[in-house]
Parts: structure tokens; sequence; C-alpha cells
């Protein structure tokens, strides 16, 4: 117990390889590997994998075992219709293992349906200027990727043939069980053009006949419908009706003046009498009635006018890239990526095990992409704040605090849509407090302080730094759900200023703000980039923007931390936001905001590039003043204990079905290491791993399955399981020869690079064995086991959900007083015919089972010294592992 582990390279054992298991346990074991790696893996090892994984059983096998909805679906309309005999030269795989690989029952037929990977997988054709591929104007639910295909002005099609058999479906599933063929399409409308839009399904033979078809007209995703010819219309219809009313209201004055010089030239008697007087009476009436009706449909239309008009965008640099964000052009590179001797880990990972973040179990606290900052990390923000906030001052930037809380008028000025579905923006309950609304950023307070006023001109330009806590939605994304990248809340320190009129002033402004994000990440010592982005990526108010990213590396990319972007009159035209000159004229000002410090994005940034390999975090030079320390280190301090509703399970031992299980993933293990690895690996299973017949974990369907349906037909006659093995063994016999073979070249080879690499590795070997000993006890096999069972947590749960309670009584019953792990019985014993193997660790020989022979003394005289020094590290292991197992067979019989 202690010693270390070695990586290297064991010899393998002839006698022992997987081609012992019995059929019956082998497709127990190979039903719970994953679909993908039991046919790229478990298939091509030998004849008699390759007939288990192309006959219908193991996947009969997985399909009864999925308890979920689909698994459940799915396995319920196999069983009913089980697929013919099929042409395996034409399809190499059985129908069953396409139907659990693609599972096309309920999924959309179709592929790249949205155009997220261009025109793959279609025929186009097309007139006038083609197809096209954009985003969704607004967030389209249940897609697949947010764009959408999109015609020309003239007519377009595509096609796609979808190869159902491929897709998993056999002869048999279409005609008696008519499953239901699911396919769905996104395609965009216009509106400045007649389109007419159609679907056509058809359902094809072998020959391309047509059997049934289907077509529908169904909606398109509306595309730039609020752009274009409805707000010239809207415009045109407003100012028609305004002309429309000032001919009427000038009628209408005249008619009034008309009547005043009538009853100043006749008496009121005479007046009355005057048919003038009565038509200009009669003429006013209606004039006032059409008024009455006109007047409401000029507010509506004033204000529809009014929405259109404030999704109208800023115009844009010359300079400013066209496309998404992927044609953003790079302006600089600063600093050099950080090199790491270990894998880095991410933030959340390092914030943890600091104790400094926390963001799990917060449901019923905060929320989903909540956080809260301990210690260091609170220390780290403080900083991070103190810091940008001197800096700012010491260039004559005035401090400002402003309120969160804010009036859907004043996001409205700054190009924000507060009331749009859905919104970035919180909105409060507006039954107790009317229009009132959390602010995503400080520029908005700013920028709404400035609304109604005038700034004089000798105080142009005006610059401003304020820190606040920024709320938002975060409901339009899915990416990063758990770090500090996308969260509700966090807090900024933002810059804002106020110029005079022309682009030179505010542009000078936007490069002097530039600067400053520059030189606060480099104090910081960060490796980033700046970017000139692209029109998609500026939003209605930019007229230029310059994002900075810094290097992540446990996120393994570059991630955004500070944005700047130049305004100009945009806002300050909805906000009436003017400057007095020097004459006493009042003018629109430009408004330029920036970033200074977003502090969970630069956390992130500075925990993954500081962070060294014994967890520590190195604290830059400029914070070190604020946090006190230039290393942040675990604290002494005992972690709080979690003691609330929806308690995690306990690393509990593991019944038959878990170890069943992970005993597939060791196969799979062994697969993805190779042929040569095999033997050593089977060896240590076939000696450890010790049991009764698997009696307690499968079902009545499993075991139906098993027992009725692996059976070999061929020529017309049925032969067992052993048959099939005994006629297999010449070829067997063949290939460990060639196995035997390629391992001594390959151990050969392996041990002259061993022992080339032991000499220069053999120091820092022991260095790294004092100082784990001086931190504390190294990991032994129990530490590796019960570390799996944390990490598998997940599995165990879906193993136990699949157990049911008889099922485990009725195991537990029958393993009570019998080791389940380094026992008496070999789990290849019950199986075997007649013949057995006695364990050489085992204080307990078996008497009914013959001894198996002895291995020659002459091949243990010819075993180099090397091989020796590789069996004792594999003894060693095998007696970590027998200790570790015994433990856990007295739990279990302590638990029974």
């Amino acid at each position: 117990m202690g010693a270390r582990l070695s990586r290297r390279r064991l010899p393998a054992d002839p006698s022992l390889t997987l081609d012992a298991l019995p059929p019956e346990l082998l497709v127990q074991l190979l039903s719970h590997v994953p679909p993908r790696a039991l046919v790229t893996r478990c298939r091509p090892v030998c004849r008699a994998w390759r007939d288990i994984v192309d006959g219908p059983t193991v996947w009969l096998l997985q399909l009864a075992r999925d308890r979920s909805a689909e698994g459940r679906a799915l396995y319920a309309v196999a069983q009913r219709c089980l697929p013919s005999k099929e042409d395996k030269e034409e399809f190499p795989l059985c129908a069953l293992a396409r139907y659990c690989l693609r599972a096309p029952f309920g999924r959309n037929l179709i592929f790249n349906s949205c155009g997220e990977q261009g025109f793959r997988g279609w025929e186009v054709e097309h007139g006038g200027n083609g197809w096209a591929i954009e985003k969704n104007l607004t967030p389209v639910p249940g897609a697949p990727s947010q764009t959408c295909f999109v015609t020309s002005f003239e007519w377009c099609s595509k096609r796609q043939l979808v190869d159902l058999v491929m897709e998993g479906v056999w002869q048999e599933l279409l005609d008696s069980a008519q499953i239901e063929i699911c396919v769905a399409d996104w395609w965009g409308a216009r509106e400045n053009c007649g389109c007419v839009y159609q679907l056509r399904v058809r359902l094809l033979d072998v020959y391309e006949k047509e059997v049934v078809k289907f077509s529908a007209s169904p909606d398109p995703v509306l595309q730039w419908t609020e752009r274009g010819c409805r707000q010239i219309s809207t415009w045109q219809e407003l100012r028609q009706l305004r002309e429309q009313i000032r001919s009427l209201e000038e009628e209408k004055a005249a008619v009034t003046e008309g009547v005043r010089a009538l009853l100043a030239n006749q008496d009121s008697g005479e007046v009355q009498q005057d048919p003038k007087y009565q038509g200009l009476r009669a003429r006013g009436r209606e004039i006032r009635k059409e008024l009455v009706h006109l007047y409401p449909r000029e507010a509506q239309l004033e204000e529809q006018f009014y929405l259109q008009a404030l999704k109208l965008p800023n115009q844009t640099h010359p300079d400013v890239p066209v496309g998404d964000e992927s044609q953003a052009r790079v302006l600089h590179v600063v600093g050099d990526k950080p090199v790491f001797s270990f894998r880095p880990r991410g933030h959340l990972e390092i914030g943890e095990k600091l104790d400094i973040i926390r963001q799990k179990r917060l449901s019923h606290v905060s929320g989903h992409r909540s956080y809260y900052l301990r210690g260091a990390g609170a220390l780290l923000q403080h900083g991070l704040v103190n810091f940008t906030f001197n800096k700012l001052l010491h260039r004559g930037f005035t401090p400002m605090t402003v309120p969160d809380l804010l009036r859907g008028a004043v996001f409205e000025g700054c190009g924000m849509t507060p009331n749009a579905n859905p919104s970035q923006i919180y909105n409060i309950d507006p039954a107790r407090f009317k229009d009132l609304n959390l602010a995503g950023t400080a520029e908005v307070g700013l920028a709404g302080y400035f609304m109604d006023h005038a700034v004089a001109f000798r105080d142009l330009p005006v610059r401003m730094v304020c820190s606040s806590t920024c709320y938002r939605a975060e409901t339009n994304t899915g990416q990063e759900p758990w770090g500090l990248y996308r969260v509700h809340h966090f807090t900024k320190v933002e810059m804002f200023g106020v110029t005079g009129p022309g682009l030179e002033q505010s542009s000078q402004l936007l490069e002097e703000f530039l600067s400053l994000q520059m030189e606060i990440l480099t104090e910081l010592g960060l490796h980033f980039r700046v970017l000139d982005m692209p029109t998609q990526e500026l939003g209605l108010p930019t007229y230029r923007k310059f994002d900075i990213e810094a290097w992540m590396p446990g996120r393994g990319h570059f991630g955004e931390v500070t944005s700047a972007s130049n305004c100009t009159d945009f806002q300050s035209r909805r906000l009436h936001i003017m400057f007095q000159t020097e004459t006493g004229e009042l003018q629109f000002a430009h408004t330029v905001n920036a970033t200074a410090c977003a502090v969970p994005r630069l956390l992130i940034a500075l925990l993954e590039s500081n962070q060294q390999k014994d967890g520590s975090v190195l604290v830059p030079p400029a914070l070190q003043p604020y946090l006190g320390t230039d290393r942040i280190t675990a604290t002494t301090h005992v972690p709080l204990q979690y003691i609330g509703p929806n308690q995690p399970r306990k690393p509990g031992l593991p019944g038959q079905p878990a170890l069943t299980r992970c005993l597939a993933e060791v196969v799979t293990e062994v697969l993805t290491v190779g042929q040569v690895q095999r033997g050593p690996c089977t060896a240590l299973l076939h000696k450890e791993l010790c049991g009764i017949e698997p009696h307690g974990c499968a079902s009545t369907e499993e075991k139906g399955l098993l027992l009725g349906d692996f059976k070999k037909q061929e020529a017309g006659k049925t032969r067992s399981s052993q048959e099939v093995r005994d006629e297999e063994e010449e070829e067997v016999a063949e290939r460990t020869h060639k196995s035997e073979v390629q391992e001594q070249a390959i151990r050969t080879q392996g041990h002259h690079q061993l022992h080339q690499e032991e000499d220069e590795k053999e120091e820092k070997e022991d260095e790294e064995e004092k100082e784990e000993r001086k931190r504390g006890p190294v990991e032994t096999f129990e530490d590796l086991w019960q570390r799996h069972l944390e990490n598998g947590g997940d599995l165990q749960k879906r193993v136990a959900e699949k157990a049911s309670d008889k099922e485990t009584t009725q195991f537990q019953a029958e393993e009570e007083g019998v080791r389940v792990l380094g026992g008496d019985h070999s789990l290849w014993q019950g199986a075997e015919r007649g013949g057995g193997e006695r364990h050489e660790d085992s204080p307990h020989p078996h008497h009914h089972h013959h001894q198996p022979e002895a291995e020659p003394r002459q091949e243990k005289e010819e075993a180099s010294e090397r091989e020796e020094k590789e069996v004792e590290q594999l003894e060693h292991l095998r007696d970590e592992l027998k200790k570790v197992t015994e433990t856990l067979g007295e739990q279990l019989r302590r638990e029974g």
C-alpha cells in the first residue's frame, strides 16, 4: 500500500485471453458497451465477437435496458416486427445495429436542415442571386441552429434524398409498424417580393418510384419582417394623414371666419335664415366629425412609426468589416500564451478547490447562473475594481454612481429594447412599480444622467467612470451553463464620454478608451488580442466597436473581456443630450462608452493563466497591494457542509449489475489500448474478479433473450455456443501465435525505450516520491476506486434505477456469505465445461475442480530480468486490488 503505480507496459499472459469468456456472459457484457464503441471497437476483434455484434441479441438487450421514453418506444416497435435476414455484402451491420445507432424514431431525418453546415447534403437549383444562409432575425425555438435558408428573387428549390435503410429503418418496420417519418426544414421569408413556399415529401421505393407523397405550405421563419417596405408605407400613410388633417384644419378656420363675417353684418334673426350661414354651420360640423376620427389614427400611426424608427441602426464606419463575427479583423496581439507542464484546469475547478468560488447548490438561493465569491475571490473582485478606479482617476475621469433601476425610455434611447420577447433586461413587476427595469450596464445610467441636459462647451470632452452591479437575463443562449463567463449579475467598471460634434472628436476619445483598456490588461499580465468588430456584431447604436479578447487556458480559446463603442449622435438624439456652443447654440453631442473592467471574465483569465501545478494561483504584481499576498492558496478553514434537501448519494458499493457494467468498461478500455494489452488486463480480471452466476442482474426479458436468441443458424443446422467455440479453437490458436510474435516485437521495442528513459526519470521519480510523502499518503487503489465511484455517481444512479427491488433483494440474499471480489469462485467457472482454475492467492483450493497445468519451468528460466521486474509490478498491482476487493466484500456482507 502506498507504492507508486507504474505506467509501464506489462507482459501479456498468452494463456489467458478474452476468448475464454462464455458467449452468454460475453453477450451480457457487450450489451453494456455504447453502440458506437460496440461497432467500431468490439466488432473487429474476432469472428466470435463479430457474430455477436452482427446478431440481434446484444442490440435487443441494449434496447430492453434503456428505460427512457425514447428507449421504451424503440424497444416496443422493434419487438413487434424484427427484421428479416439481410444481404451482409450490402449491409455489413445488421438492421438492429443501425436502428440503435441512428435512433430514427421521432427524429428529424433531414440533414443540415437549418444550413448550419452550408449547403452540405443538399442538391440546390435556383435563379437570380441564388440561395443564401442568414441568421434568424429573432430566435426560433426548437431549431437546431439559429440560421435558415433564404431564397432569391426568382424560383429556388433544394432537394435531399434520405436513405431510410441506412437511417435504421427496415422493410417490416415500415409495412407493419408504420412508424412516423419526421422531417423538418427551416427557411426564411422575404417581404420585398412575392413568395410562395411549399414543402413536398415523397416516399420512394427501391427503384425511386413514388409510393406516398405529402405536401404542405407551412409558415416560413419570419425574416426581415420589420424593415424595408413596412417602414416606408407607415411613413407615407402618416404623412398623407397629416396632410389631410392640415387641410381640414385650414378649411375649419375658413368656415369659422365666414360665420363670424355673417354674424357681424346681419342681425341674429336674419342670419339664422341665411342659406349661406346654414351651409357653413353644416360644413363645420362635418369637419369636426372627420377630425374626431383622424386624430386617434394619427396618434396610432405616430406610435407605430416611432417604434419602427427605434429599430433603425446607426451608420457604420467605412473601415468596419462586413459580415458576421468570423470576419472580425485582428488589430493587435499582446503577450504570449502561458505554457503549462500540466493539464490546465478551468476557473470553476480552481475556484472550488481553493474555496473562493461557489456556484453549485444555489438553485434554492438565487437560481442558476449566480455565484458567490469568498476570501481571496472577493478580494480579487475588490482589487480589480480599485486598481481600475485608481488608474482612471489619475487620468482625469470623474467618479460616478448610478441607480440600478431605470425607466424604459432610457433603455430605448440607448438602443435597447426592454419590452422585447425574449429580452436581456430584467423587468420589475409592473403591478408594483410601473416601468422600472434593472440595468445591464452602467452605460444606461450614465446616459440617463445627461438626458434632456446640455453640457457647456468648455467642459468637453466629459470623461466619467462608474462601478455598478449589472443584471442580464441571458435568455437566448444555452452556452456556458456553468462558470462565470455568462452570469445573471456581475460587477463592472464602465467608462463613458460625451464629446462635441464631428466624428474626429468622438473617434479620438474611442482610441483613448481603447489604449486605457490595453494598458490595464497589460499590467495584469494577460495575453489578449484587439478586434475590429464586423457589421453584424455592432448593434443598433454603434458606429464602430473594438473588442478585446483575453486568452483563457481552461476554456481553450479567447474570450471577450472588454468592449469600446462609438455611438456618435445616435443616443444623444433619442435622449436629447446636447452641448452649448460658444455662441450659445445647442447642438447634439456624441457619446462613447467602453468597459474598463468586467470582473467575472477577468477572474476567469487571471485564475486560468496564473494557475500552478499545486493548485495555487499567482497574483499579478498590480493586484498584490490589494490582496496583501503574491499567491492564492487553499485556506485552512473547514468547508461548509451541505445539510439541505437533495443530499448527494454516498459513494456506495456496486451491486452485480454495476460490476458487470464496470467489467464492460474495462473491456472497452482494453480494446482502446490494443491487442497487445488484452493479455495482462484479462489475466488480472480472470484472477481477481470472482462471483457467482449473474442471475440477480438480468431481467426476465434479458434472460429470455439470452437463452432463446443466442444460437447460430448455418446450413439449416442449429449449433450451440459450445460447438461454436470448439470450431473456433484452431483459429484462436493461430491468432494467439500471431499475437505472441507481435507482442514479443513490441515488448522488445518497449523494453529498449523504457531502459533509455528509466535512468532519466529515476531521479525525478524519487524527488516526486519525497514530495508526495511530505504532502501525505500516496493515493492507493482504494482511493482510486473511491474516486471512480464518486465520478461515476450518475452511472450508478442509472443502474440502481433500472434494477428492481425484488432483484436487489434476491441478489443480496444469494451473495450473503460469499466474497464478491477476490473470493473463492471464478466468474468463468460456472460457464466452463467441467473445468476450473485455482487461484494461486486463494487460501482454499477447490477440490471438485481439476488443477491447471503448471507453467513450464523452462519458460521462467528464459525470462529476462526486465520481464521479472514487470511481473513483480503486476503482482503488486494484483495484491493492491485484492486488498481493496476484500474490503468491499466485507462491506457488502455487512450491508446484506
